[in-house]
């Protein structure tokens, strides 16, 4: 009798320590309930590289669960990935509006990235379309690199160094054009902000992967003589692009000359507002 005895409590020891474990990843794995009152928290509960995605609209369990099912599937230690459900019947008109940005619209898939809002889609995604806007938006997933698909992408790739020579030495258009890496964290933290800025906007923006563009074009633009302004050099400087640079770094050039610069990763506010500076879209205020 004394050996069950023992063999029950250390069951019943075990079961103790899980329960918390089970409990957690449960939480983690479900799609939560979240108040207008609670929005801003999820808000700011992502701002360190985390994501959140926030369903709105009013209850349906088919939705709910291919929501809660992908979020499941992108679980990593290292950093935060929620899903919420907004109950549409329990917000004000203002409150519905202020979340779908339209006040036609009853329901909403928003996607909340670095502590703001990066993405608002209202028309209805099936289940595969809106795990790709995951992978998209939740870039690294453990030790797995997500990124943006092919049929997702909105920015643009030249391929050739000639090509971009001409864009620079355009006189009256702004270029934008992001150098970086497919192996660099903030590059792909970065990717999915311009990704989007430049659907919304409708704008040309382009990216150079030092990683898989061909060696010799990728070689050529670094010695086209544009500089880095000393806002953007690791060294207070202005130095030329063919010294090196901390990725991701991102030019603006006009009339053969860099206008402008941004060192690293900025988020989607802070992109709009330099876009705004530099003349590539016009500014709200």
């Amino acid at each position: 009798m004394k050996g069950i005895a023992k063999k029950i409590i250390i069951v019943f020891v075990i079961l103790l320590l899980l329960v918390p474990i089970i409990v957690d990843v449960v939480k983690n794995k479900s799609l939560k309930e979240l108040e207008y009152s609670e929005y801003n928290s999820a808000l700011e509960d992502t701002a360190r590289f985390g994501f959140a995605l926030v369903y709105v609209g009013e209850e349906n369990e088919k939705i709910n669960k291919e929501i809660k099912s992908i979020i499941s599937e992108h679980l990593p230690s290292d950093y935060s990935v929620n899903g919420y459900y907004m109950n549409a019947k329990d917000l004000k008109a203002e409150e519905l509006t202020s979340l779908t940005q339209d006040a036609s619209k009853k329901s909403a898939y928003i996607f909340i990235s670095n502590g703001e809002v990066i993405k608002t889609i209202t028309e209805k995604l099936d289940a595969k379309t809106l795990k790709k806007y995951v992978d998209e938006y939740t870039v690294y997933t453990g030790d797995k690199l997500n990124g943006i698909s092919e049929d997702m992408a909105n920015y643009k790739v030249l391929k050739t160094a000639k090509a971009y020579k001409k864009l620079v030495d355009d006189k009256k258009l702004v270029t934008m054009a992001v150098f970086g890496r497919d192996s660099c964290f903030y590059c792909n933290q970065f990717k999915p902000v311009y990704n989007t800025v430049a659907e919304e906007y409708n704008l040309d923006i382009y990216y150079f992967d030092s990683d898989s563009y061909n060696k010799d074009e990728y070689a050529s633009i670094m010695k086209m003589g544009l500089m880095i302004p000393a806002s953007c050099s690791d060294t207070q400087k202005e130095v030329e692009l063919s010294q090196g640079f901390a990725t991701p770094l991102t030019l603006f050039t006009k009339n053969g000359k860099v206008i402008d610069c941004i060192s690293g990763y900025v988020g989607k506010k802070e992109l709009i507002s330099k876009l705004e500076t530099v003349g590539m879209i016009k500014s709200n205020k």
